[in-house]
């Protein structure tokens, strides 16, 4: 195998994996910022329910908001929980599709009533945004592959053309004949030492 093609390949195959690795992580620490920021929204939703039954001892009217689902039912008051926040999947009528939507589930007590209220936001916007951001990065990924395989060649066969040079001054060297050998100039230190232990 020639030294171009060696390098070539675990240049090639370290980049790819480097890459893989990179685009895994990154899309799993995207998923992880968004969810974050998902859940955030939900926490601002439960605060603002919590503090209007505080405030005035009923809950408020359901609000249609694009992609957040309300849902208020009676609570068993044996069974009050904390903040439970969670992903699910359910059926989206309006797009007839099934969809990940992530929930923050806990108990107000409202006119001596125990409820349990469910705010969820739809997931599938940012599920359609993480696919977008690794297309894009899977693209980049190629481009740059690519981009890197041909400078590589291109470079590498000017950085080895002193030494294949020197070579050919070699194989066409005789003893027999009274001619100085020749080597082509070159600004590599490795090259000007092998030309000049040869020359001697």
């Amino acid at each position: 195998m020639k030294l171009f093609a060696k390098y070539n390949r675990i240049n090639v195959l370290s980049i790819v994996l480097i890459f893989l690795l990179g685009s895994f992580a990154f899309a799993y620490l995207l998923q992880y910022v968004i969810i974050s920021q998902v859940d955030e929204d939900l926490k601002i939703e439960k605060n603002e329910i919590v503090t209007y039954v505080n405030g005035y001892n009923h809950l408020p009217n359901i609000i249609e908001v694009r992609d957040q689902y309300t849902k208020y039912q009676l609570a068993d008051k044996h069974r009050i929980t904390g903040n439970k926040i969670f992903t699910y999947q359910a059926y989206d009528s309006i797009e007839k599709q099934k969809e990940l939507r992530r929930t923050i589930q806990f108990n107000v007590h409202a006119n001596n009533v125990w409820y349990l209220v469910s705010v969820s936001k739809s997931l599938e916007g940012t599920d359609q945004l993480i696919k977008t951001i690794i297309v894009i990065t899977i693209t980049l990924i190629l481009l740059i592959l690519a981009a890197t395989f041909i400078i590589n060649r291109i470079v590498l066969r000017r950085l080895w053309k002193p030494f294949y040079e020197t070579l050919q001054s070699m194989r066409r060297f005789s003893l027999r004949d009274a001619k100085v050998l020749f080597f082509s100039e070159t600004d590599i230190d490795e090259f000007k030492l092998l030309n000049s232990i040869l020359t001697d």
